[in-house]
């Protein structure tokens, strides 16, 4: 079991630390003496990475999703999607400090009648503790630029119809209302 822990902000200056020494492996130098001692959202911002997850994050994942909603997966499972469908659905994860704290994925879907394909943010997680701390803007900023990549030039996602916060969380990163979704039940309830 991975239990995420709360950001405290007598961690600040060690996460920095950490931070540097990643930046610093690919070339970025900055002064140790210019960190604030307290942080604003841009700064703790900067401490987000993002990367492509891994069998070895299944367990990480279910305890995202077990703070998020109802689960439905086994770290088995989440650990052979990830291993053998990449192709059909992508996982990326965020860390700070090398915690993962929050799950996007992206589906690349080809088309039929038309060349481009289509890009869908299918999943968008992040723990409690770390929401409003760009965490979410950083994965789906991750997507967006992955999707980019392998030749989309749009990407939708589908949010339930009463998570308000959601919706205006995507309104503020660029997303608007683009069409409507039906379902239909293929088994009984």
């Amino acid at each position: 079991m991975i239990t995420i822990t709360p950001f405290a902000w007598e961690d600040w200056h060690a996460l920095w630390i950490i931070r540097l020494a990643q930046l610093a492996e690919d070339g970025i130098s900055i002064d140790p003496a210019t960190i604030p001692a307290q942080p604003n959202l841009e700064e703790l911002a900067m401490l987000v990475t993002t990367r492509r997850a891994t069998p070895s994050d299944a367990t990480a994942i279910l305890a995202l999703n077990q703070a998020f909603d109802d689960v439905r997966a086994t770290v088995e499972h989440i650990a052979e999607h990830i291993a053998l469908r990449a192709q059909y659905e992508t996982p990326f994860v965020a860390e700070i400090a090398g915690q993962v704290v929050g799950l996007a994925c992206l589906r690349l879907i080809p088309c039929l009648c038309d060349p481009i394909p289509s890009a869908e943010l299918t999943e968008l997680i992040v723990h409690p503790h770390y929401r409003r701390n760009g965490v979410g803007r950083a994965l789906v900023d991750r997507i967006a630029e992955e999707a980019r990549i392998q030749g989309a030039t749009s990407l939708v996602l589908m949010t339930a119809w009463r998570n308000t916060q959601a919706h205006a969380f995507y309104h503020a990163i660029g997303f608007r209302l683009y069409t409507i979704m039906m379902q239909r039940r293929l088994l009984p309830e």
